[in-house]
């Protein structure tokens, strides 16, 4: 999977994806699973348990192994 973003001068760029997580470069410590985004409705998480998940990993490890279970 690729994921890109638009730049500040208009050209999208490819964003990080590490182990099959897609990292934020613009809210740091934010990052989605990308098996979420190809899942099937009934299989993603509901946002505020992503956003627990998101909080609790990230705390002093931002690319830590803990997001990849």
């Amino acid at each position: 999977m690729r994921a890109f973003r638009l730049g500040s001068d208009g050209r999208f760029r490819e964003m990080r994806i590490e182990g099959g997580i897609l990292i934020s470069d613009v809210i740091d410590g934010f990052w989605v699973k990308t098996d979420w985004l190809l899942a099937d409705p009934e299989d993603i998480p509901k946002a505020l348990d992503a956003l627990e998940e998101n909080e609790g990993k990230s705390e002093g490890n931002t690319k830590g192994d803990e997001r990849r279970k």
